[in-house]
């Protein structure tokens, strides 16, 4: 029997650094050991506002409280990572509430074992090469 495939939907945050930089994952594609980055959030449940589930990821993840603002745009997304990937990207304007959190660099995930080497931190994003709502360093 063959494994269904589905859409996933994802809430991520843009939050903006003062210095221009955002708040980006740090991931690796273990097929072939290349880092990548992408905007920090997660995916949204079934019955569950987008706005909320980043609220939800944020603290799931970092400890984090966020602020969600506005939507600021809604992406499409086809991908091979670990098998193909079909996901739905709704993309909020967001900031952390506690703003000395800005003057950290990096920050570990604690969501679980699976995710202790996954970090958030800030990155230049205009420096980087996009495809979709991935980031490459090139």
């Amino acid at each position: 029997m063959s494994e269904k495939k589905h859409i996933r939907t994802l809430a991520l945050a843009q939050i903006k650094h003062p210095d221009g930089r955002d708040f980006v994952n740090e991931l690796t594609d273990h097929a072939n050991n290349r880092k990548f980055y992408r905007l920090s959030g997660g995916g949204v449940e079934f019955g569950e506002l987008a706005a909320d589930a980043l609220k939800r990821e944020f603290m799931e993840e970092y400890g984090i409280e966020i602020i969600v603002g506005e939507r600021l745009e809604v992406r499409e997304n086809i991908f091979n990572f670990v098998g193909l990937g079909h996901e739905i990207v709704l993309i909020f304007a967001a900031e952390f509430a506690d703003k000395s959190l800005y003057a950290k660099e990096l920050f570990q995930n604690i969501e679980d074992e699976a995710h202790k080497n996954d970090f958030g931190m800030w990155a230049d994003l205009s420096s980087m090469t996009k495809n979709g709502n991935i980031f490459f360093k090139e």
